[in-house]
């Protein structure tokens, strides 16, 4: 086990910002993580494994569908290699940081967290051929959000007392809308990827060199692979 500098979360171990008031999406594992040799889009080095592959993808899938929506959105991603314990994680500026940026948005927030959600899923799924295991919470969380987000239009003009009995009377009507969107939003997030495949590929081979991509790196990055948004 290493310390110190050598760890890559050591460079923002004195933020004075706290973690919790970022959105973070996790990827968790119990595989093996060695070392990992990007050379070209589906070849990898004997010595990678899937589960290096899988949070690499995972976390630049999250990535680069926030920053293809709303660049500059990332603060940072992060693989930790701690053989069995291999994860990692992609935090995000919170709704209120983005709300208050001057820029225009191309899609509401409450979407583009659902896309987020789904962007790791749809990475591993699109370029390893497989649901990965970081994949399931996610997919959770992204249902969780399209529920509060469509529910939310629902109670819309209901008095206060009596919004509870209304979305109960409505609850099948919401599950099925949440379901059908959710797949429709899955795929939107796969194309999104496909159309910024080389953005998404730049941010996986530069994080499994450095395990660590802070936001002037993703920055840089998107300067040569320009993030390309579409209509969610």
């Amino acid at each position: 086990m290493h310390h110190g500098s050598s760890t890559p979360l050591a460079r923002f171990a004195n933020s004075p910002v706290s973690p919790g008031s970022f959105q973070t999406y996790h990827s968790y594992g119990r595989w093996p993580g060695y070392g990992f040799s990007y050379r070209s889009p589906g070849c990898y080095s004997s010595e990678s494994t899937l589960r290096f592959q899988e949070v690499l993808f995972h976390e630049a899938g999250h990535a680069a569908v926030a920053e293809a929506l709303i660049p500059g959105s990332v603060r940072v991603i992060v693989v930790n290699k701690k053989g069995a314990q291999t994860s990692g994680f992609c935090t995000l500026k919170t709704f209120f940081e983005l709300a208050c940026e001057p820029s225009p948005k191309s899609v509401e927030l409450g979407i583009w967290d659902v896309a987020v959600s789904l962007g790791g899923k749809a990475a591993v799924e699109q370029n390893l051929n497989m649901i990965g295991e970081g994949c399931s919470s996610d997919y959770r969380k992204a249902m969780s959000g399209l529920d509060d987000y469509i529910t939310t239009g629902y109670m819309q003009g209901i008095p206060s007392h009596e919004r509870d009995a209304y979305i109960a009377e409505m609850r099948p009507k919401i599950n099925s809308e949440v379901s059908a969107e959710l797949n429709r939003l899955f795929l939107k997030t796969k194309e999104l990827l496909s159309v910024n495949r080389n953005l998404l590929i730049a941010l996986v081979s530069e994080l499994s060199r450095k395990l660590i991509l802070s936001a002037s790196e993703i920055a840089e990055i998107e300067r040569k692979f320009p993030p390309v948004p579409i209509s969610l």
